[in-house]
């Protein structure tokens, strides 16, 4: 295990080492400046458009399990079984 961590290591560090190496370009015309309200705009909403396609799988999950969980319930009490038995909360 150890042997798997550290063998990907030296890759790395030589991967770094050429890109430390590498002199830097001037920028041209054709350069995205990072420093502008369009870059912060965009920068921004991809980030709200990742977290949202992150969290709405596990909402739509949400409304899943409250319904098995309500019928869990239901069915508990059909047949008196004690609540602390279903595993759901709420």
């Amino acid at each position: 295990m150890l042997g798997g961590r550290f063998l990907m290591l030296i890759p790395v560090l030589a991967l770094a080492g050429n890109l430390a190496q590498k002199k830097s370009v001037p920028p041209s015309p054709g350069t995205f400046p990072v420093n502008t309200t369009l870059f912060t705009v965009l920068l921004v909403s991809v980030i709200l458009i990742l977290s949202a396609l992150t969290f709405f799988p596990a909402l739509s999950l949400d409304r899943y399990w409250s319904t098995y969980c309500s019928s869990l319930v239901s069915f508990s009490n059909r047949y008196r079984i004690r609540k602390g038995e279903t595993n759901c909360h709420g």
